[in-house]
């Protein structure tokens, strides 16, 4: 059996794990359990041998028995989902499994659908090193001392006179 290693996903979003096995457990019932400790982790969803998928709360399985694939996939996401789970084949002796850590993180911050700006190539803003660590836009305090060019912007046009965003 083999899986991925990590998936991640974000607050309220879903997620889907792929679990590869080989033909010799085509018909054993697949499950997906979590907990770090494999020998008393708690089952969430589990195959009864067939292709019919199973849903328990927000996670289901569903087993391709042509593809020797089973999916699990965790749908509305909390932050407390986050933790170590497992692929597993159910078997005589011990199951076989892999283990997979999933990690959930808060859901992108959405703005306005529309937003003006203005773009300023002056190599002297400063900028902290880590400006664009988010990989997005940030809001800056513009220094109009350490930026001659800096216009003012006033409230009336629609602009934050204290506030620049810069690039990301």
């Amino acid at each position: 059996i083999s899986g991925p290693e990590a998936v991640r996903g974000l607050v309220g979003g879903s997620l889907t794990v792929q679990c590869h096995y080989v033909q010799t457990w085509k018909n054993s019932k697949k499950w997906w359990c979590r907990g770090a400790n494999w020998g008393n982790c708690h089952i969430l969803v589990k195959t009864d041998g067939s292709e019919q998928e199973v849903q328990r709360k927000n996670v289901s399985i569903k087993d391709n028995q042509k593809t020797l694939i089973f999916t699990v996939t965790m749908e509305k996401l909390k932050q407390t989902d986050a933790n170590i789970y497992w692929c597993g084949i159910e078997r005589y002796g011990i199951d076989l499994g892999v283990k997979v850590k999933v990690t959930v993180h808060p859901a992108e911050t959405k703005g306005p659908s529309t937003m003006t700006s203005h773009h300023y190539d002056d190599d002297q803003l400063p900028l902290p090193d880590d400006a664009a660590a988010g990989g997005g836009p940030l809001l800056c305090k513009p220094d109009p001392t350490a930026n001659r060019n800096l216009p003012r912007l006033l409230p009336e046009e629609g602009l934050h006179k204290a506030l620049l965003l810069c690039p990301g």
